[in-house]
């Protein structure tokens, strides 16, 4: 009887969906564009590094198949005695048509064997998320999870509703797009371990917004949030001391957002946070909540209409009530460049961004951290003299300027950098200082012209050198042909016998 369950037990395994192997020979980092967070999280067994990694991975044999934590038995059957498997620095999961995924933490799970170790996600045409708790932090030291996690070139097609990802050393959503079944995207980062410089990076995904903006049932709705929390303490030795020394990039590049609603970025602590190259069809209102950032850089972006301003507020507060004055989580000393920087929007949008600074800091603030420039306004140039608010005579504090007195300044710098539309027909896009100075851009048909002059009195010049050259070479040849004619002559008579 048990021999006839033995068999049966194989068979069932011989048709197994899901076909695993360590790769043979070394895998480099390059190879599988693996990142420089990543690999500082990563265990390296037998003296390897991040040139000559071993990779494990999984592919799928079937149109849909289910990957689960069962799925270890079989990958233990297979491998034998062997520990080779599970010492790889990578799991790598790819090539499937419709994959259903469950990825629990626990004890001899997956996540437990691959622990301190990238998984990589990615070439699913459909993922269906059953299970996915390998983002959190393990419920006991008994057992461990992936340091790294990467999704990439797939589909979110199901049961996706919220991420969770804590103290992981890069998380990485790469090309990914989402279904039209799936309602919303929630990621959720809680980092605190101040050994960790965290990585986030969502690049090139597409994340769609509403149907209607107009309709009830969707204008309440958010279909992707981002929400950080970076507070790691800063360290004295191996002491914690009571303030936080932010750590970690949010860095979101090249994406498609549809509608965002609100506190769609709520971000509160970090080294930096840069949103650049995306593009925004809709924003109703507070999108950024961003709370004491050392960089915010939001450059190169299309943002589309916005139905309700301000669409950004960075609040920055130097100290905590628990923390003596000496003990500050961040000085304004720790703050690089806040910059806003060539950004198109389809109306006006001076009021985009404000800032809600710590008092304490000196009143060049947004002078000295401040850069707004090139923005771009889809709308006529509004040539309104505006200016910077003037320094109150009673007010008797000269180092500090008011948050209202900050923005205020923020918006000059907004629109006396921005770039608008012309009076000309057709408009053209210019600095809006020129253009209120009467210097409208030049249009095609006189950078034609110009071009054109400029070519014909090129031309000229080169003809008069070319001419000038032309007799500077002939009186040279001339000059040789006669010389060397006479000498020749010269030299004959001189070798002439008398008579």
């Amino acid at each position: 009887m048990k021999t006839l369950v033995l068999l049966l037990w194989l068979a069932c395994l011989s048709q197994a969906d899901i076909k695993c192997e360590l790769k043979s020979g070394t895998v480099d980092s390059a190879y599988n564009k693996v990142g420089e967070a990543a690999l500082k999280g990563i265990k390296f067994h037998d003296d390897r590094n991040k040139g000559n990694m071993r990779l494990f991975e999984c592919t799928c044999d079937d149109d849909d198949d289910l990957f689960e934590d069962d799925y270890v038995d079989d990958i233990e059957y297979e491998q034998g005695d062997s520990t080779d498997w599970f010492r790889a620095e990578i799991f790598r999961i790819h090539g499937c048509k419709t994959l259903r995924l469950s990825l629990k933490s626990g004890r001899d799970t997956l996540a437990d064997y691959f622990s301190q170790k990238l998984l990589i996600v990615e070439q699913i045409e459909s993922l269906e998320l059953e299970d996915f708790e390998v983002g959190e932090l393990p419920g006991s030291t008994n057992f461990g999870t992936f340091s790294s996690i990467y999704f990439r070139d797939l589909k979110f097609t199901e049961n996706l509703d919220q991420f969770k990802f804590e103290d992981r050393h890069e998380v990485v959503f790469e090309r990914v797009k989402i279904g039209s079944n799936v309602e919303k995207v929630d990621i959720f980062m809680d980092n605190i371990d101040p050994s960790i410089e965290n990585v986030l990076r969502i690049e090139e995904c597409e994340f769609p917004g509403v149907n209607d903006v107009t309709s009830s049932s969707d204008i309440g709705r958010d279909v992707f949030k981002l929400d950080i929390i970076q507070e790691q303490p800063e360290m004295d030795g191996e002491d914690e001391k009571c303030n936080y020394d932010y750590k970690g990039d949010i860095i979101v590049k090249r994406n498609t957002f549809g509608y965002l609603r609100k506190e769609n970025f709520k971000i509160i602590g970090g080294k930096s946070f840069q949103f650049e190259q995306n593009s925004l069809e809709v924003i109703n209102d507070l999108v950024f909540d961003l709370r004491n950032l050392k960089n915010v850089h939001i450059n190169g972006n299309n943002m589309g209409f916005s139905l309700k301003s301000p669409n950004g507020l960075l609040f920055l507060d130097q100290n905590r009530q628990a923390c003596e004055e000496d003990e500050l989580d961040l000085p304004e000393s720790q703050i690089g460049e806040i910059q806003i920087k060539l950004n198109k929007f389809a109306q006006t949008a001076s009021s985009f961004m404000e800032i809600d600074k710590e008092p304490n800091y000196s009143k060049d603030f947004i002078k000295n951290n401040v850069f707004i420039v090139g923005n771009e306004v889809s709308q006529k140039c509004n040539c309104t003299k505006i200016e910077l608010p003037k320094k109150d005579d009673d007010d008797d504090d000269e180092d500090s300027s008011s948050t209202e007195d900050d923005n205020a300044r923020v918006r000059y710098m907004f629109i006396n950098s921005s770039r608008c539309l012309s009076d000309q027909l057709p408009p053209l896009f210019g600095e809006r200082k020129d253009i209120c100075d009467g210097k409208n851009p030049t249009t095609f048909e006189q950078l034609k012209i110009n071009t054109e002059e400029g070519t014909r009195g090129r031309w000229t010049i080169y003809l008069v050198v070319a001419i000038f050259i032309t007799m500077l070479l002939t009186f040279c040849c001339t000059f040789a042909i006669m010389y060397f004619m006479c000498m020749k002559d010269k030299d004959r008579t001189s070798i002439s016998p008398e008579p």
